[in-house]
């Protein structure tokens, strides 16, 4: 019995692994302790050949039943840098009266409406995908069928704009935000 926990363990480990090499990185080495810090530390800059004097990252989050899209610029020549939000939409679903929120309705309500959130934050922030350096999306915790929604679409903006990708944990990034 445990062979066998070792061995799904591994498979977990290498197919993270897989994952993480293949159009996306992720800047903590647990998975799950993400902090903004790390995004800017010279280490990611360096191995993200990021070399300007600012950062712009896309921030996606619909962890439960807000959806947010931010756009953000890091002027990297202060210390520690200096954060400037050029973009924050949101949109909230609503469930019917006397019912709460359930996970598949709140999935439907985000693929509904993020590309239009996409657009109108970049229209609001005045840039062009071009621009943007990273793409940030909530990995947990939350409710499963929105989080899938909200990581595919910055899954797939990151392979269309060539982007880095990176998930953040829901609770660790709004600590860091306090």
């Amino acid at each position: 019995m445990q062979k066998s926990e070792a061995r799904e363990s591994q498979k977990r480990s290498e197919k993270t692994q897989t994952v993480t090499k293949r159009g996306s990185f992720d800047a903590c080495n647990d998975h799950s302790l993400c902090t903004t810090n790390d995004f800017l530390s010279p280490s990611f800059l360096h191995n993200n050949r990021i070399s300007s004097s600012a950062m712009i990252a896309l921030g996606l989050e619909g962890s439960a039943n807000k959806l947010g899209i931010g756009l953000i610029k890091h002027d990297l020549t202060t210390s520690p840098p200096t954060v400037t939000i050029l973009a924050n939409v949101r949109h909230t679903y609503h469930p019917p009266p006397g019912e709460g929120f359930l996970p598949k309705d709140t999935a439907l309500h985000h693929r509904s409406h993020i590309l239009e959130l996409v657009r109108n934050a970049l229209a609001d922030a005045k840039i062009t995908p071009k621009e943007i350096d990273v793409i940030c999306f909530t990995k947990g915790p939350g409710m499963g069928g929105p989080l899938t929604s909200v990581a595919t679409v910055a899954r797939t903006l990151a392979l269309m704009w060539k982007k880095e990708l990176v998930g953040v944990n829901h609770c660790v990034g709004r600590k860091s935000f306090i």
